[in-house]
């Protein structure tokens, strides 16, 4: 039977240690070390997708590992959808599960938010700060 109304996630689709031709379908960046299904599930949940486990299937091109998979609802592309979910996941392998599953359980949206690097800054903006701080240490007026 074809399910047309949900997406099928597989924890390989998250895995950094596999490549892209093993079946990992996002860039090693946002991978995950060690996907499981309650981890995407988390996921999947903190993105208000419906998820649901199914727990004895397993990824074709890896059948005899029974890893599980996620259904989650059509919500964005299937890609845009994957990815998503990747993001939200790579930052809760940073918490504790149970901390993170509790934020999800109580419809909290409490990710950790990541701290802004200085090059993620425009360098305009750098300068203006960097102009900004010179002009304070000599005394004069702030723009």
């Amino acid at each position: 039977m074809r399910r047309r109304r949900k997406y099928v996630l597989y924890p390989e689709y998250f895995d950094s240690k596999r490549t892209r031709s093993q079946g990992r379908r996002v860039p090693i960046g946002a991978a995950v070390p060690e996907p499981t299904v309650k981890k995407i599930f988390t996921a999947a949940k903190y993105l208000e997708l419906e998820p649901e486990i199914q727990s004895d299937k397993a990824y074709p091109r890896s059948w005899w590992e029974n890893n599980g998979r996620i259904l989650v609802e059509k919500k964005w592309s299937k890609q845009k959808t994957i990815l998503e979910v990747a993001k939200i996941a790579r930052r809760l392998k940073k918490k504790e599960p149970a901390t993170a599953q509790k934020a999800v359980a109580s419809g909290k949206k409490s990710v950790p938010k990541k701290p802004v690097s200085k090059k993620s800054i425009p360098k305009s903006e750098r300068l203006k700060k960097e102009a900004s701080k010179r002009r304070q240490a000599k005394g004069g007026k702030k723009r």
